[in-house]
């Protein structure tokens, strides 16, 4: 194998992209770094590194309508055999996410894993959703690298995964030994954990499992290189961050990072001189990372030299129609998604009537496929309320038998469930711009107009009931909600399920939505939907979905004409006194005779009756005189 990667390359696919490019390889640090390896006494060894691909797996030119594809396995083997890799790795959030995955609970994926090659990988927090026994027994033992975590401890406090492990590379008649060690956030905790602890992979001091295990690989097995495997990223909004990892523990070479979806290289400098190198990909396979790393073999020990931010190379899948498959990683991929097919002719369930589903009119109105997929969410959260953006939502439900299938066309992408917490003031001003989207979808329905770009983000709903009057303007339609069996208060805070598409989508949706902290996350929206319309949820039977209306319009009473008496109707569904605009005099349709306000006014009124009365009869006392 030519180790030698810009030499190689400029001969064939790769100096083609670089021509004709100019994205992919960058001419710099990183080419100075291959040079390096021609100076007497450096070597250089190569890593190709992914992270959070969630269940992608095969190339795509565009896999979310954005342009950006997916690369897929099968040409991150050919790049990682054109550069000679030494080491390939990922960051975790690798065995679940699409149906590919799910469907054989990360084993698929674990088998072209294998075919490709992969040293190790550290788990993401979407790994444990099959449960920590299941990664640790089933999926570790059947995926050929190895799982590494320093700090995730059984009941007992022993570790779960190994911790680390030493990959010795040969360069003539010298030995390169290069520690791996696995690190998960404690940021990352999850139900599907429970019974097991995530310790502090380091404390102020520099001190735990994390700074531990660096140690113990260079002073006991005397290795040059040390690379962290983290699926932590930098996130304001997590408490910890690799980068600080990087900060506080010495030794660390380099740092493959994943879960916060950025595309990214962070540069650490020690006070000492040394670097540390952060790299993180992105998500959902749009790039791949090549990291070259030049190591100083003239003295004892050998070194780590010449780290830079440019060191760091992508291969984003933009280009990656350029690059050939690898045909032994092809064949892997064609025969798991045989056995995936087979599984996705499971009947797990049973409806009564079709559920259908309508492209237009799920960007338009309320449908009771949006209340069993919404619905689903509470099932499986607990949450208050839910919302499922109508361009989320992409199959029907047939009327008898369901099976595994239907529900990968109805949820397809591989979005996970997320909790935040908003008020409900936040809730309202969510449903006011849906309607405002809804009705700009009706026009260009009606009309024949060119549908809006944003059309798909009009939203589907559960747990909120909501009276509306589309007469109205922007910000005051909503006439009535209630939440549960309660009228809805502006300032409290309740729990909200959604995707973690609509989640962290600040261009469609107010900022407040995207800034509020990501609670929890569970599994994907497919699963959980399979898993609702199974009657997996205990107390809860999906088909009571197909019952309940949870958008209802306003209807006030006509106005009497002389000597009438004002029909009384009974308020829409669900019953009860509903939350009124009551600042701008506005009174909605009550079925609670117990209303405080409606006493009040009767009192008033019939005080005003006595006191009528009473001066009527004094008045009349005094014409009798």
């Amino acid at each position: 194998m030519n180790r030698n990667f810009w030499k190689k390359l400029s001969l064939g696919l790769v100096m083609a992209l670089i021509l004709f490019t100019g994205m992919i390889f960058v001419p710099g640090g990183a080419a100075d770094a291959f040079a390096a390896t021609e100076a007497e006494g450096m070597e250089t060894i190569t890593i190709v590194h992914s992270n959070d691909t969630h269940g992608r797996y095969q190339y795509s030119e565009d896999s979310r309508g954005k342009g950006n594809g997916i690369l897929g396995f099968d040409r991150l083997k050919t790049v990682a055999t054109d550069v000679g890799a030494d080491l390939i790795l990922d960051g975790g959030d690798t065995f679940h996410g699409l149906s590919f995955a799910t469907m054989t609970k990360g084993m698929s994926t674990a088998k072209v894993m294998n075919a490709v090659g992969y040293t190790a990988m550290t788990p993401g927090n979407h790994d444990f959703n099959y449960g920590m026994s299941y990664l640790k027994d089933t999926l570790g033992t059947s995926f050929a690298g190895n799982i590494l975590s320093c700090n995730i401890l059984d009941k007992q406090g022993k570790k779960v995964f190994d911790p680390s492990m030493v990959k010795t590379i040969t360069r003539g008649e010298k030995t390169i030994k290069v520690g791996i060690v696995g690190v998960t956030s404690p940021d990352l905790y999850n139900q599907s954990m429970d019974g097991y602890a995530i310790e502090d992979p380091v404390d102020s001091k520099g001190e735990g499992p994390l700074n531990t295990e660096v140690r113990r690989l260079k002073e006991i097995e005397d290795c040059s290189v040390i690379i962290v495997l983290s699926h932590m990223g930098n996130s304001s909004q997590q408490k910890w961050k690799s980068e600080e990892l990087a900060k506080k523990v010495s030794g660390i070479d380099l740092i493959i990072d994943g879960h916060t979806h950025v595309k990214e290289t962070r540069l650490v400098e020690h006070p000492d001189g040394s670097k540390t190198l952060i790299a993180q990909t992105g998500s959902f396979f749009d790039n791949i990372g090549v990291v070259p790393l030049t190591i100083d073999t003239t003295g004892s020990p050998y070194k780590v030299v010449g780290l830079e931010e440019s060191a760091e190379t992508f291969v984003p899948a933009a280009e990656a129609k350029l690059i050939p498959p690898d045909k032994e990683v092809a064949e892997a991929i064609r025969a798991e998604e045989e056995e995936v097919n087979k599984k996705g002719a499971e009947v797990i369930g049973q409806s009564p009537e079709a559920v259908n589903y309508s492209w237009e009119e799920l960007r338009i109105q309320q449908m009771k496929l949006g209340n069993v997929v919404a619905d689903s969410y509470i099932a499986a959260t607990g949450a208050d309320v839910a919302f499922e953006n109508a361009g989320g939502i992409r199959g029907g439900i047939p009327q008898g038998e369901i099976t595994a299938k239907n529900i990968v066309d109805i949820s397809p992408f591989g979005n996970y469930v997320v909790t935040k917490n908003l008020t409900g003031k936040n809730i309202l001003e969510l449903i006011e711009q849906s309607m405002t989207r809804q009705l700009n979808n009706k026009k260009a329905n009606d009309e024949k107009l060119d549908w809006p770009g944003d059309s798909g983000a009009a939203l589907q709903w559960s747990g909120i009931y909501v009276e509306y009057d589309l007469s109205r303007p922007e910000g005051s339609r909503v006439v009535g909600a209630k939440i549960g069996d309660k009228a809805l208060e502006k300032e409290r805070i309740y729990r909200v399920a959604m995707n973690q598409y609509v989640a962290g989508d600040s261009r469609n949706y107010p900022e407040f939505l995207s800034k509020a902290e990501v609670i929890r996350d569970y599994g994907t929206c497919e699963e959980i939907l399979r898993q609702y319309v199974s009657n997996g949820y205990p107390g809860r039977t999906w088909t009571d979905s197909l019952k309940k209306e949870y958008f209802t319009v306003y209807t006030p009473a006509p106005t009497p004409g002389p000597g009438e008496t004002p029909e009384v109707k009974p308020s829409p569904e669900p019953p009860g006194n509903l939350v009124s605009d009551l600042e701008k005099g506005k009174v909605v349709a009550s079925g609670d005779l117990f209303n405080p306000m409606v006493w009040i006014i009767l009192l008033v009124v019939a005080a005003g009756v006595i006191v009528g009365i009473v001066a009527y009869g004094i008045n009349q006392k005094k014409k009798g005189k």
